[in-house]
């Protein structure tokens, strides 16, 4: 995102992006609830009938609670409550694989910056014919007088003892 906005406008964009994840996550969650809400409700009355579906709703997710709404002597209906759960929860899943794919599809739209260049020219390197890099501002045959500079402060750290 810092790549589409000028430096300038980078705390506006960034407070909107934090605004509308927020905003996304809440609505989604909101969502999301119902869904599952309403398909827990529909599905015990459905393939558990002597469990209450505000019961169900009330006893949570966690295995004990689920299990422990089974009355006694209704064991075999635990198979169907348990589906119950199950098709709620699919039912979440695939709305948030439809937000997932909302949302690839939003972004392909957002278009893409290439900024290759300027991270180059920014550490000082510039794309050159055959891929390399020369220092900005660099001359085309300057090359050769660095390897002789290079050399010639070798001969002189020789003399010092030391070589780096």
């Amino acid at each position: 995102m810092q790549n589409a906005v000028s430096p300038a406008e980078y705390p506006v964009a960034i407070a909107c992006l934090i605004f509308f994840q927020s905003l996304g996550t809440a609505i989604t969650i909101v969502i999301a609830n119902t869904i599952f809400a309403q398909t827990l409700t529909s599905a015990v009355s459905r393939y558990a009938p002597s469990i209450s579906p505000r019961a169900a709703l009330h006893a949570g997710s966690g295995a004990g609670a689920v299990r422990a709404l089974v009355p006694v002597g209704h064991e075999d209906e635990l198979r169907g409550l348990l589906r119950a759960y199950s098709e709620s929860l699919r039912n979440v899943f695939y709305f948030l694989v439809g937000v997932a794919c909302l949302a690839t599809v939003v972004s392909l739209g957002m278009g893409w910056r290439d900024n290759r260049d300027k991270d180059k020219k920014a550490t000082g390197m510039v794309n050159e014919e055959h891929g390399e890099g020369k220092m900005a501002g660099e001359k085309q045959g300057s090359g050769k007088m660095k390897d002789e500079e290079c050399k010639a402060g070798e001969k002189t750290n020789k003399k010092d003892g030391q070589v780096k």
